[in-house]
């Protein structure tokens, strides 16, 4: 997820900035394997709750994780605290969340949250449309810490930039939680009965907010209408992704670059039939994916599908490729990914204009924009064919997913404008944009191919997952429970 914030809504509040590039969305997966009930159930959850877990189509993750967090901080993205640097060079341990028990965690635009193993949701960042699903109201007044004067004690708003408890005061008692994914200016939260719960607003291209046809900005978690049996949930910047146990998919939100893969009629609803989630017509789904304006599925047998936005190839289809208003308008299958020669593509994650693929042997595959490096290639080592040039003969576009040499990885996250990828050995590596050291190097010169990302806080770790926002990055260390 990929998402990015609009600077018509961050201007709203005189103490923040919006970023200069979309940013992604990555979240952890939620998964739907039946595990034994001891491995599944919530520690101090009630007997209802305890009862719900046991029977439940999801279960919640296990593994307790520690994040570690770099990059821009202006508006409390990292979750330090209001008097926090405005920018994190090197990954830095959250400690407000290493004693917090996450086992998951979702970026969204430039608000984060995460899943604790005692089923509570904290969330953190910018609040200005309800993403963080809670009230953060402060009486300190609201400073932009970039343009105060040395002589002002400027601080951010501390409900906002520290983590804190998602209101659910209005979720039954037994509910529980297995996955959270963050969209620009939306959460939303997976139960283990396949039941969505959502909070925040989305906004369409000519800057209209909607979260459902009745409702501009929901405050507080409400569950999703229409959506049973769920599995797992991906969010973009303005529209989301849902996996039934049957192998559908699921769309909703705006979709003026065909991100929905659906024809969204007027008839019925208006302006707002997209806000309604429905069926694609797609069929043995077992994983989703998403970018800012993108979309990925794959089937059981290996296919992956892709549609929305291509105006740069990120949706790996080259038909259109490099249009400046180019779409793939309904479920496209991406051939080159499909017949791979070795192994099959296990996870697809969308940025701005650029995708990543892990494959079964742990290839990681990139394509789209070439410009910042995104796709981590040598722009004079790129391949014969699938590049676009502008009419200097610069290359501009990979529309060929093309294998990254030397890498192989177990996770893979395709940032705003940068990407992540975790090793099979559990190091993690990054490229690309990086005005804001949001790839966790030591310079903020743009990262050309995959570098390890390497400093004290991260020697000897052993990270699982990592995801990013526009200027910002998110890295999960496997935490052994008697830590």
């Amino acid at each position: 997820m990929p998402p990015k914030r609009s600077a018509a809504v961050a201007a709203k509040s005189s103490h923040r900035k919006a970023p200069t590039k979309a940013s992604a969305k990555a979240s952890t997966t939620s998964s739907s394997r039946k595990r034994a009930r001891e491995d599944t159930l919530p520690e101090k959850a009630g007997p209802k709750r305890q009862k719900a877990a046991s029977k439940g189509l999801n279960h919640p993750p296990t593994q307790r994780l520690n994040a570690y967090v770099f990059g821009g901080n202006e508006n409390g993205e990292l979750g330090l605290g209001p008097s926090a640097d405005d920018e994190v060079v090197r990954p830095r341990l959250n400690p407000h969340l290493a004693g917090a028990g996450v086992v998951q965690l979702a970026v969204g635009g430039m608000h984060c949250a995460a899943l604790t193993h005692d089923n509570k949701i904290l969330t953190w960042g910018v609040n200005d449309l309800g993403a963080l699903g809670r009230d953060t109201t402060w009486d300190g007044g609201l400073v932009d810490i970039s343009d105060a004067e040395d002589d002002v004690d400027a601080e951010r708003n501390p409900k906002e930039s520290t983590p804190g408890e998602v209101d659910l005061t209005g979720v039954p008692e037994d509910t529980i939680f297995t996955q959270v994914a963050a969209g620009d200016n939306c959460t939303f939260a997976l139960t283990s009965q396949g039941t969505i719960y959502g909070w925040g607003t989305m906004r369409s291209s000519d800057g209209v907010i909607r979260f459902q046809p009745d409702i501009d900005i929901q405050r507080t978690p409400t569950p999703m209408p229409g959506l049973k049996n769920i599995t797992k949930i991906a969010a973009g910047c303005n529209h989301i992704l849902a996996l039934s146990s049957d192998g559908k998919v699921y769309t909703w939100g705006f979709g003026e670059q065909s991100q929905l893969g659906r024809r969204v009629l007027q008839r019925s609803m208006g302006s707002w039939g997209g806000l309604i989630p429905r069926n694609l017509g797609l069929k043995n789904i077992v994983d989703l994916g998403s970018g800012s304006d993108h979309s990925f599925a794959i089937d059981a047998s290996g296919k992956v599908y892709s549609w929305g936005s291509n105006n740069f190839g990120q949706t790996g289809i080259s038909t259109n490729a490099g249009g400046l208003s180019a779409t793939v308008t309904i479920p496209t299958v991406v051939e080159s990914l499909t017949n791979l020669q070795s192994g099959t593509i296990l996870q697809v994650s969308g940025g701005n204009k650029h995708s990543l693929a892990r494959s079964s042997e742990g290839h990681c595959y990139a394509w789209g924009q070439l410009d910042g490096y995104a796709t981590g290639m040598k722009l004079d080592n790129l391949p014969d064919e699938g590049v676009i040039r502008d009419a200097r003969g610069n290359p501009r576009i990979l529309t060929q997913p093309t294998p990254l040499p030397d890498l192989r990885v177990s996770f893979v996250a395709a940032c705003g404008d940068h990407s992540i990828a975790i090793c099979q050995d559990g190091q993690p590596f990054s490229w690309g944009f990086n005005s804001g050291h949001q790839t966790g190097q030591k310079d903020d010169n743009d990262v050309e191919v995959p570098t390890k990302i390497e400093c004290k806080a991260t020697r000897g770790k052993e990270f699982l997952w990592a995801g990013g926002g526009g200027q910002f990055s998110v890295l999960a260390e496997k935490v052994a429970l008697d830590e």
